[in-house]
């Protein structure tokens, strides 16, 4: 039994749903590993031949739990449990599924979100779905996501997004490339089904011989992912991300912050 995810299995599909309503999806520990054996299990079965992450509120995911991080600096926590581990594990589940990956995006994607979105082979989102990618507002490296955002928008793209932290819309995603459809909320599920249906007249190891010969042409399979992003994870213990992640929990500007704002 989950805690914060719930598993729904349809014929030859598996579909997780991130709920934890009350912070918006953000993914703390139990999540993360919650999310893991759940897309491990679905994506090994021989029964399975698709994967769909959603959500059960309105945003689809915001990002890496900030009490997680601060949880962990307090612990001084240098564990393989620590917040940016955890997630680097996650996002490489996803990438290295054997079986293709569908995020359905119904609401505002923040941080670490974006990567699950990046991370997935197909990504649909509703209309009012907005896209952030926050973390050097919050004195923070965004290397987790980078490597997936990257490869699916394209360097200069990404750039400007993970380093300004601005927030950009579902179209602006879709011209992107980060999403390839995008619909009205009530039509999602609809255009899910129908990308799923043309998967399930596929042959399943056709398909998933494909997604590998992709990733390989692309130059990005799990452990090129890995080597971008693992030399940055020490950044987790910056006084600067630090400061970041304790104003936006205590609901104040960060000392960087210029005073005219403060």
């Amino acid at each position: 039994m989950f805690e914060t995810i719930e598993v729904t299995r349809g014929p030859r599909v598996t579909v997780i749903w991130l709920n934890r309503p009350e912070v918006h999806n953000a993914i703390n520990a139990v999540m993360a590993r919650e999310l893991m054996q759940a897309i491990t299990e679905a994506a090994h079965s021989t029964e399975v031949c698709a994967v769909v992450l959603a959500s059960r509120c309105d945003a689809f995911c915001s990002g890496t739990d900030l009490n997680w991080y601060r949880s962990a600096w307090d612990a001084d926590d240098s564990s393989q449990d620590a917040p940016d581990a955890a997630m680097f594990k996650l996002l490489n589940v996803i990438d290295a599924s054997p079986v293709p990956v569908i995020a359905r995006v119904n609401g505002h994607c923040v941080g670490v979100g974006i990567g699950l979105v990046a991370a997935a082979d197909i990504a649909v989102a509703s209309h009012a779905a907005e896209f952030t990618q926050s973390e050097t507002c919050l004195g923070m490296t965004p290397h987790l996501a980078a490597p997936y955002l990257t490869r699916a928008i394209g360097a200069r793209s990404a750039a400007r997004w993970l380093m300004t932290g601005e927030t950009f819309s579902a179209a602006e995603a879709w011209r992107l490339g980060l999403v390839h459809e995008i619909c009205d909320a009530s039509e999602l599920d609809a255009r899910i089904n129908e990308i799923l249906g043309h998967l399930m007249t596929a042959e399943a190891g056709a398909v998933k011989s494909t997604r590998r010969m992709v990733k390989k042409m692309a130059g990005a399979n799990e452990s090129s992912a890995a080597a971008s992003g693992e030399s940055d994870v020490p950044q987790l213990n910056g006084e600067l991300a630090k400061e970041g992640v304790s104003a936006f929990l205590e609901k104040r500007w960060p000392s960087w912050a210029p005073d005219e704002l403060k």
